[in-house]
């Protein structure tokens, strides 16, 4: 009961300290500005200054939290195995086959109502700052946070649900949510943060295309007008998807609690000196 209670106030407390450094960031530019938030959301520029001090903000205030808490953050682990391009197409396959399995769900959850300005700065704050903020946020921070009180499994999973809500869109938070166990997983499989950045910057590429293609009044089965084609398309990437859980989950559970904390070397040495023993 007292670890349920630590590990919910963690998340309240994380998800209070993003939506603070969201509204006050976002104050001071209309302060410094002199523009109204309307203005603001609106101007690419000024829309990437707001995401810019909001994020830095928030990994501040996370980052003197958990010192605060008075325990020792793990290492953020940047190994040069987060650039696997093997990883990292298979984390692109895997990517697309869920976004067109998710395809469905536009026509039963509410569709994305946001209005991002257009431009270049957009382009780089999506493209670009989102997924190194929000990988060194959720998948560097708050996962070492919540793995002191519970397995790899349960903290992937907690992370990627805190990740899909502070995304507010209904269809945006299942397909953030989702997209974050990959991203998880990825950053434990490589024991580096590069590769959730990496397979993060890809993914928010094609959101970006979409939604451009959604200002034209187009959508993705525009582009596939055979049914039949579509079908087996659809088919193809639920399998995929079905396969591509099974294993997630089996290796998360599989997942030692303390190789969370190890480097990709370290890790390594562990593994064999167990395979060792064990002969």
């Amino acid at each position: 009961m007292v670890r349920s209670m630590k590990i919910l106030g963690t998340l309240l407390l994380f998800l209070l300290i993003y939506a603070f450094s969201q509204i006050i960031s976002l104050q001071l530019i209309v302060w410094i500005s002199g523009f109204e938030v309307g203005h603001i959301m609106a101007n690419s520029f000024l829309f990437m200054l707001s995401y810019l001090s909001a994020m830095s903000l928030s990994l501040a205030l996370v980052s003197l939290w958990s010192k605060m808490r008075g325990t020792k953050s793990a290492k953020i682990e940047c190994s040069k195995l987060g650039f696997s391009p093997t990883y990292i197409l298979m984390g692109v396959i895997i990517l697309l086959m869920l976004a067109i399995v998710l395809l469905p769900l536009q026509e039963i959850i509410p569709a994305d109502q946001r209005v991002f300005p257009r431009g270049g700065w957009t382009l780089i704050t999506v493209v670009f700052l989102a997924p190194i903020f929000e990988e060194l946020l959720f998948r560097a921070k708050l996962y070492d946070m919540m793995l002191r009180d519970m397995t790899p499994f349960w903290s992937v999973i907690f992370t990627s649900l805190c990740f899909g809500v502070v995304h507010l869109e209904p269809i945006v938070v299942v397909e953030a949510a989702l997209s974050g166990v990959i991203f998880s997983y990825f950053y434990i499989q490589r024991h580096s943060i590069f590769s959730p950045i990496i397979l993060h910057m890809i993914n928010n590429a094609l959101a970006y295309l979409m939604l451009m293609m959604k200002y034209q009044e187009r959508t993705a089965t525009d582009f596939i007008s055979n049914s039949n084609l579509y079908g087996i398309l659809y088919a193809i990437s639920a399998v995929g998807v079905l396969f591509a859980a099974i294993k997630i989950v089996r290796r998360l559970r599989k997942q030692k609690f303390l190789l969370a904390y190890l480097s990709a070397e370290e890790v390594e040495v562990a593994e064999n000196g167990g395979a060792d023993a064990n002969e």
